[in-house]
């Protein structure tokens, strides 16, 4: 088994924000190991053109989970993305469930169903095309933004119970 490690260009960026350098840590704890490779935020790579060599993607908040499961690769998300609970990727309980699923998809077994790949192209559509939030500020970050503390929380709930299909999209109330 090979794992490509591609920290989140961010990490660059909002260097006041990260308290643990995911590309130092590792290639701290991967030396020496020919089936790691570590692609820090640093370089200039699109992450979205290592997806042809990718057979499951491991996760931990990101929100290249929902475009990979778009893509037909497999996503193992070992914390909680935005996305949670919606049916997109894999999300274990236990640190037992989540090797234990890396060893089933580590064979090959596990495709996305056309459920997973639906449930995710109508997330993107909603982030993308069916809501437009306020920016908070001139700089473009988001440090004004905490889940479930929001300047505007009930659209973002909003936004929730529609990819729950528990209220009608914009576009698809009938006036």
């Amino acid at each position: 088994m090979k794992l490509i490690i591609r920290v989140h260009p961010a990490e660059e960026w909002a260097k006041s924000k990260v308290s643990i350098k995911l590309g130092e840590f590792s290639r701290s704890i991967s030396k020496n190991l020919d089936n790691i490779l570590v692609i820090d935020s640093t370089e200039h790579l699109n992450t979205f053109s290592l997806v042809p060599y990718v057979h499951t993607g491991l996760i931990w908040v990101t929100s290249a989970g929902v475009d990979l499961v778009v893509r037909g690769v497999p996503v193992i998300a070992a914390a909680k993305p935005k996305y949670q609970g919606l049916g997109i990727v894999d999300e274990p309980a236990t640190q037992e469930e989540y090797f234990r699923l890396i060893d089933y998809y580590s064979r090959g077994e596990q495709k996305v169903s056309a459920d997973q790949i639906q449930k995710a192209k109508e997330y993107l559509y909603m982030v993308f095309k069916g809501f437009s939030f306020e920016a908070h500020s001139t700089t473009w970050r988001a440090y004004s933004c905490v889940l479930n503390h929001m300047p505007h929380q009930h659209e973002h709930d909003r936004f929730y119970r529609i990819l729950l299909k528990l209220e009608l999209a914009p576009d698809k109330i009938q006036v």
